[in-house]
Formats: C-alpha cells, sequence, structure tokens
C-alpha cells in the first residue's frame, strides 16, 4: 500500500495505490469513495475491497476528493464538476503509475453517480460496478437526514444539529448543496462500459432508475446481494458479501 499525492499544485489527491499479488492481470481498478457524510462508516470497507482485489491480481487506486480526507482544498470551494474531473485525473494517475490499458472503476454511493458522470470518450474504461449507488441527491440527503434523527433518538447524550445542512457532524456549505441538488443518475447520458449494480435491496428508487434505463437503452446488470453483516448508519450493506461479488465480477473478464 502505498501513499502519494497527485495533480496540479493547489489542487492535489491524495491517492494510495495497492499492488497487485499472485497471478498479475495487468489491469486497474479504481475506487470511487462516497460524499464526506458516508467517508468515515465506508473506509475500512473499501479498503478492504482494495486488498481484495490487490490479492486478485489488480492494481488498486484509492484516492480522495479535492476538499475531502487528505487532499487540498476545502469542502466549501469544491464543486461537483471539479470531483468528476477528479475521477479522471485519477483514472489517469493509476494508469500513469502502473501502465495498465484495461481499466474499471467501482462508485461507491455519491461515488457511482460522480463516476457514470465522468465517463467520457476520454475516460473509455472496461466495466463500471455502481455500488449502492446515489441515484437523487435530494432522497440520499433525506435518508441521512431520517438516519442522524434514529441515531439521535438511541443517543440520548446527542443534541440535534441547529443547521439542517449539518449532518453527522459534517455541515454542507448552502451553494454546494444547491449544486448538489440538481445531481440525479437518471439524467447521465448512455455509457458504452460493461456495467454492473450491486445493492443490497431493490428500492423504489432504483426501479426509477431501471424505467430511465429501458427508455434510454442503457445496459447494466443488477446483482441483489443478501447482505448478513456489516450496514451503514443508512442501512447501506459494508459487509463481506458485497465485496466478495464486486471481486467476482471484476474478474470475471481477464
Amino acid at each position: 500500500m502505498t501513499p502519494s499525492f497527485f495533480g496540479p499544485a493547489g489542487e492535489q489527491l491524495l491517492g494510495i495505490h495497492h499492488s497487485p499479488v499472485g497471478a498479475l492481470r495487468k489491469a486497474g481498478v479504481l475506487i470511487c469513495p462516497p460524499a464526506p457524510q458516508e467517508r468515515s462508516q465506508s473506509h475500512p470497507a473499501l479498503r478492504k475491497l482494495a486488498e481484495q482485489l490487490a490479492r486478485a491480481g489488480f492494481d488498486v487506486l484509492r484516492f480522495d476528493y479535492r476538499g475531502t480526507g487528505d487532499s487540498n482544498g476545502e469542502l466549501e470551494d469544491t464543486t461537483p464538476t471539479a470531483w468528476v474531473e477528479d475521477v479522471r485525473r485519477a483514472a489517469q494517475e493509476l494508469r500513469d503509475i502502473t501502465g495498465v490499458r484495461k481499466l474499471s472503476v467501482v462508485g461507491f454511493r455519491m461515488g457511482a453517480l460522480l463516476a457514470a458522470r465522468a465517463l467520457t470518450k476520454e475516460l473509455a474504461i472496461d466495466t463500471l460496478v455502481l455500488w449502492e449507488p446515489v441515484v437523487g441527491v435530494a432522497n440520499w440527503m433525506s435518508q441521512l437526514q431520517r438516519a442522524q434523527e434514529e441515531t439521535i433518538g438511541r443517543e440520548h447524550h446527542l443534541q440535534p444539529p441547529e443547521d439542517p445542512l449539518t449532518v453527522f457532524g459534517l455541515r454542507l456549505p448552502p451553494a454546494l448543496f444547491a449544486q448538489w441538488q440538481a445531481l440525479d443518475l437518471t439524467d447521465v447520458a448512455p455509457w458504452a462500459a460493461r456495467t454492473e449494480v450491486v445493492i443490497g435491496e431493490d428500492s423504489a428508487h432504483y426501479q426509477r432508475l431501471k424505467r430511465t434505463w429501458a427508455r434510454t437503452g442503457q445496459a447494466a446488470r443488477w446483482h441483489v446481494v443478501a447482505a448478513k453483516s456489516v450496514a451503514s448508519s443508512t442501512g447501506v450493506m459494508l459487509g463481506n458479501e458485497a465485496l466478495e461479488a464486486i471481486v467476482h465480477l471484476l474478474g470475471e473478464r481477464r
């Protein structure tokens, strides 16, 4: 596991490269993290996923978006467009440091939405895995706020935040929230990469996405993974079952 910074001065991103072990596939996997509200809970699972993919022979890169984690910048200065560009930069960094030509992307929650928006002719990939993707940001924020209320109800020493845009201790700048609210996975133009969607439950917003994709011709395979282990505060499954499913799906093609 090798950490490093990459990108232009003042906009450098932290990347963590997991080198492949065992039988090398000469293929890379970029892991796109969620938005900051879900970063801490998902970090162990994303690291474990990277380690499992490396053991399966993949070069893997994890990274932090601008204004998050250990990357440069402040959250209030970021935009969705900047984070989409960060996905493209991270994909190029993985290619530059490893020389791999075949590249797949795994996006978790908001990272799935950003990864889909990043796909262009300049970012041609083999496989896109959307893991519990955020379909509409407004619905996702409502999920987080309900989860926060439930947590406060269980842990009586906690106080409700005065600012409605503060969720799990993180205040989302109003200007950024307004830009986030405009994001919806149903508005993304169809892409060519093989697409796998891994979810814990076939909910109403995923049914809406399926209907949209049926109209636009976006091909995808859907995988409902019955998870028995760790769940996030919003019920998103982060346990071994989802990780094993993703490793298997990416290993189907060499």
